[in-house]
């Protein structure tokens, strides 16, 4: 009886870690993406328009 406790508990754990590396991660690639978003938004990395002399 023992034994399937302390499995059970193992088993128990391990979800919470791998449900906890799953949060993190997409918590991680919302804030990237949203980083992402905003550096295009703002248009630093954008050309000039080229035929604002004509």
């Amino acid at each position: 009886m023992k034994g399937n406790e302390q499995q059970g508990a193992v088993t128990a754990s391990r979800g919470k870690i791998v449900r906890g590396f799953i949060l993190k991660t997409l918590f991680y690639f919302l804030v990237i993406m949203g980083l992402i978003y905003l550096y295009e938004y703002c248009g630093i990395g954008a050309a000039g328009f080229i035929y604002n002399e004509f």
